[in-house]
């Protein structure tokens, strides 16, 4: 009975095992397939069931976001340094990181006009159905961020 009990100990282990490793694959594919505008433009297609060439589009509208956010991040390099530096310091005689988060935000507010933008060309490029799957998806995406 106890050598039963070990080896089904050790079979559900190994189990365990096995999809975690399997998950740990799976989720290490999805991440490098993030990097780039065209993996991106897939991960979409694969979960909205898009053809070829809305897949091509999107992957367009993503290379001019990813350029488009890269431009204002460059353009405001030295605020944001000076925010992670005003962030991180603990002495008294650092600007407050409020003030830093008042000079970044027109940034941050480009960047959310930027990304809004490009959501909507997306969008246009998809079916009824494909567009409310997204918009379905985008808002569990959100609430799942909370």
């Amino acid at each position: 009975m106890k050598r039963r009990l070990l080896w089904l100990l050790l079979i559900v282990s190994v189990c365990f095992n096995v999809f975690f490793l399997i998950g740990a694959a799976k989720a290490r594919r999805t991440f490098q397939q993030l990097r780039t505008a065209d993996g991106r433009a897939r991960f979409v297609a694969e979960r909205l069931d898009l053809d070829e060439d809305q897949t091509r589009a999107v992957g367009e509208v993503l290379r001019r976001q990813h350029i488009a956010l890269k431009k204002l991040h460059d353009e405001h390099a030295a605020d944001i340094e000076a925010y992670w530096d005003a962030a991180l310091r603990t002495d008294r005689d650092s600007p407050p990181p409020d003030s830093m988060v008042e000079r970044l935000a027109p940034m941050w507010k480009q960047g959310a006009v930027i990304r809004t933008a490009c959501l909507r060309e997306m969008l246009a490029l998809l079916t009824r159905e494909q567009q409310q799957a997204a918009l379905d998806w985008l808002r569990k995406l959100a609430a799942a961020a909370r």
